[in-house]
């Protein structure tokens, strides 16, 4: 079994983002269990602690997202394959064109235009930044701008089979959807590659035009088109912003996986309640017959005696309610997640538990990565508020309803720390320079160190950990170092 891959980034100001992905490699066709657990250590003068932190609070500023990891293939392979998704696409169109009434032909057509575009995004984008990464020649330029042109003129030579009189025209209207979005997708990374490009030397100069030559040329073809998709320098572009973003997510959808949230152990939760009222109410009988035989002829006490067990009986219900449930909880999650893809099939469950621990129960080899320095132990003392958040996943290896098998599921968690910078200093403070002609006001920049461990388990494989620091101002994440 593979190990679980991660990758953190910024995703803006105010939130930052973990991937990871969970490999669907299982031989035996048995269920995959993984365990991913983060401990977040936040300095005392933040003041974020279990009394001014609910775990509420937490899953509020906590986003997470479950999809298929697109099907790895290069633009050779998409181009020159027997079974490549191009080929896989040209089948389930003409499928449809023999039977347009039927929805399971109707349904494996519009999964499969999803997932071309999506594959071919993820092509072109591992194309680019092996580009970006390695040393460019004009025979690699070249390599990559004609497979380019090839695929894009192979996908459009399709959209004939669409136009046929006896066909929906809402299916050629998706089709174009698929179209737009790679078009835009090819122009984004060529424009990336062109401005990674040095405009120095005559080399350079020359890839840099071809690739140039790509971007526009998609442009020109969208604006020809008369999609709404296109870039202005003069103009605000709102309408191509939105339609990039629905469109990726109308491509996209085919690889989301549904998710549908509970409480983790709901039904012994209501057992253990009904058990408080019940012994409640028994011990406010048992009182209330006691009472009655010693002052069986004062209807005076006797009154008074039965408002007594009422207080009582409603006090030890819910004493009992809360130490009961706070045992049991010692043996649940806070909330299960049943996993589905698009089509409601089940694909797995996730469960879900955050809290504060204190360092001494801190797993050994977590406390040593953390390793405070001495002025950050003392600047911090006694000890720093740890957040404790822990994932627990079940995946059922499964195939996708286009055709391909998926090689693993993407778990994309976002994390928003607005409310961390409440308590911070500004980020600007004014330091006193002394030099040989006085003193001369400079500008120092305050942030905090927050630190991040991670640490990951896969069914027959050694744990692994991942040590991470944010360093943020009053302003949001300045950045994430490893």
């Amino acid at each position: 079994m593979q190990t679980i891959q991660e990758r953190i980034k910024i995703h803006d100001r105010h939130q930052f983002e973990i991937k990871h992905v969970y490999p669907l490699n299982s031989n035996d066709g048995q269920a995959l269990r993984y365990t991913v657990e983060l401990f977040l250590f936040i300095p005392q003068s933040l003041d974020i602690n279990p009394e001014s932190r609910r775990k509420e609070e937490f899953y509020r500023d906590l986003q997470s997202r479950l999809r298929w990891q697109t099907p790895v293939c290069l633009l050779d392979s998409l181009l020159n394959a027997e079974g490549s998704v191009l080929v896989r696409l040209r089948e389930r169109m003409s499928e449809l064109g023999r039977r347009p009434d039927d929805p399971e032909a109707q349904e494996r057509f519009v999964d499969t235009l999803k997932l071309c575009c999506s594959i071919v995004k993820s092509a072109l984008r591992d194309e680019i930044e092996f580009c970006c990464d390695s040393c460019l020649t004009a025979e690699r330029i070249d390599r990559l701008e004609s497979n380019t042109q090839t695929l894009l003129a192979r996908f459009r030579e399709l959209r004939p089979l669409l136009q046929e009189p006896h066909l929906d025209p809402r299916y050629a209207e998706i089709y174009d959807f698929g179209d737009e979005y790679i078009s835009l997708v090819a122009e984004y990374y060529f424009a990336s590659l062109a401005e990674s490009l040095s405009d120095t030397g005559e080399i350079s100069r020359k890839l840099r035009k071809a690739v140039l030559r790509l971007a526009a040329g998609e442009a020109h073809y969208r604006r020809k088109r008369g999609f709404a998709s296109v870039i202005a320098e003069n103009d605000s572009n709102e309408a191509a912003v939105y339609r990039m973003r629905v469109l990726k997510k109308i491509m996209g959808s085919i690889l989301y996986l549904r998710t549908s949230r509970s409480a983790d152990g709901r039904f012994a939760e209501e057992l253990l309640t009904s058990l408080s009222a019940g012994l409640a109410m028994f011990l406010a009988l048992m009182l209330s017959l006691l009472g009655r035989q010693l002052f069986a002829d004062v209807t005076a006490w006797f009154v008074a005696i039965a408002v007594i067990c009422y207080i009582v009986r409603d006090r030890i219900k819910d004493s009992c309610r809360f130490r009961f449930i706070g045992w049991a909880r010692k043996f649940f999650f806070d909330y299960t997640t049943r996993i589905s893809d698009a089509h409601g099939r089940r694909v797995g469950t996730s469960k879900e538990l955050f809290s504060f621990v204190r360092e001494s129960a801190l797993p050994a080899e977590v406390a040593k990565l953390r390793a405070k320095s001495l002025v950050v132990e003392l600047a911090n003392a006694p000890e720093e508020n740890i957040a404790y958040y822990k994932k627990k996943i079940v995946l059922n290896a499964a195939s996708s309803p286009a055709g391909g098998a998926y090689t693993g599921v993407v778990d994309i968690v976002r994390m928003n720390i607005r409310h961390l910078l409440d308590r911070m200093d500004d980020p600007v403070r004014s330091l006193l320079l002394p030099h040989p002609g006085g003193i001369r006001r400079v500008n120092g920049h305050c942030v905090y160190h927050l630190n991040l461990v991670l640490r990951y388990a896969a069914e027959g494989r050694p744990e692994e950990y991942r040590k991470f620091r944010l360093i943020l101002d009053q302003n949001g994440i300045v950045r994430i170092e490893q």
